[in-house]
């Protein structure tokens, strides 16, 4: 029943990876078309928009970080799971 849960969980993390990575990826394409926009004509009104996608960005990378960690443990308690103890198999 763990085995299950621990697949489910799995499963669910690796969408949130992947929608974690396509977000990062449209932030990337966003601040370069931002910082375009300040080498053309540094208005407030962008500085500010920009800075604050800097900072979104940062939390999503930071974010996206943690879930490859939990995604990483999640895996190995499935491999534990999978392989099982020796003393299961006596």
């Amino acid at each position: 029943m763990l085995a299950s849960i621990i697949r489910d969980f799995d499963s669910k993390a690796q969408v949130a990876l992947k929608s974690q990575d396509h977000l990062n990826c449209f932030i990337d394409r966003h601040t370069r078309e931002l910082d375009q926009l300040l080498e053309d004509g540094p208005l407030p009104f962008v500085m500010q928009h920009a800075a604050k996608v800097s900072g979104v960005r940062t939390r999503v990378s930071s974010l996206n970080s943690l879930l490859k960690s939990i995604q990483l443990g999640s895996d190995n308690i499935n491999l534990i799971l999978s392989v099982g103890s020796p003393q299961d198999k006596q």
